[in-house]
């Protein structure tokens, strides 16, 4: 099911490009997180409603690599600001999946820069700015070049 989050038209059109409705977007989810008014922030692996996204997760990405059979699919896991503690272990059911092959250390590589002084994102803001794109796209090269492609 998809759920339209911006009103139709004109409104619409300007509400998903912009800046100030974005910043208000970020703020809104930082302020429900640092009130407790996260329902990420109370899920745990066990909880039916990530077992739910789970699976339809991996039965979408099943479909797509049944789609493609000669492609080459890789996943990479982007940790949430504050983070979760079920994320790596959903990410790790979701990389189970035959043929996906997922590229590993990127979370731990940007936490290890930013623990080292390295601003990976933009304050406020948690999006990547060029350090955090520079680093985890250099794994993600690497392992591209350098990995080869599972077999069929």
């Amino acid at each position: 099911r998809i759920v339209r989050r911006h009103p139709d038209g004109r409104l619409g059109w300007f509400a998903q490009r912009s800046f100030v409705f974005r910043r208000l977007a970020i703020l809104r989810g930082s302020l429900r997180r640092d009130l407790g008014d996260d329902i990420e922030a109370e899920l745990t692996i066990e909880d039916p409603r990530l077992r739910h996204a789970i699976e339809v997760t991996r039965q979408a990405v099943v479909g797509v690599i049944e789609s493609a059979p000669h492609a080459r699919f890789v996943a990479f896991n982007i940790p949430s600001p504050g983070g979760y503690p079920y994320e790596l272990e959903a990410f790790d059911e979701i990389c189970a999946i035959d043929r996906l092959e997922c590229i590993p250390g990127i979370t731990e590589a940007l936490l290890a820069a930013s623990r080292a002084g390295t601003r990976i994102d933009g304050g406020d803001d948690p999006h990547w700015n060029l350090n955090g794109h520079a680093i985890a796209g250099r794994i993600i090269l690497d392992h591209l070049r350098t990995e080869p492609a599972r077999a069929e």
